[in-house]
């Protein structure tokens, strides 16, 4: 999908209308404590999911399954920013870089990659916007 493209398809998006839920496949990176980082590589793909009428952020390990990782509330999130470009272009030219951003909560932090810079913009967006809804709720 070209920019062009994605741009045209952000106005259907729940991340930028703050409602519904959007979903997404997303490379984690695991924690420096993660037993089998150095066997499996350094990331994981998870889908991804942030709900504006439940008012949660999570991950599964698939689209159909119903288990979720990782739930973060609304309120819990601390903010999300865009992380910088990578230092050198992989082997398979600067096309297939990946573009990552943080997202910091109250109990961890999630390193996470899309395959655009657009995305990533979205889900930043997304997500400090959850963090706003969050902070407005009363204790």
């Amino acid at each position: 999908m070209s920019e062009q493209e994605e741009l045209a398809a952000v106005c259907d998006d729940a991340r930028a209308t703050r409602s519904g839920v959007y979903s997404a496949w997303l490379k984690k990176s695991k924690s420096d404590s993660a037993k089998a980082k150095w066997l499996t590589g350094d990331k994981n793909t998870r889908y991804f999911t942030i709900d504006y009428e439940s008012q949660i952020f999570y991950y599964s390990h698939s689209k159909e399954n119903k288990k979720i990782s990782s739930p973060v509330y609304f309120q819990d999130i601390l903010g999300a920013e865009r992380l910088p470009p990578p230092t050198k272009a992989s082997k398979k030219g600067a096309r297939n870089q990946s573009c990552g951003f943080l997202v910091r909560t109250k109990d961890r932090s999630f390193e996470l990659h899309t395959n655009s810079n657009v995305d990533a913009a979205q889900w930043v967006y997304a997500l400090n916007a959850a963090k706003e809804i969050g902070g407005s709720l009363p204790p």
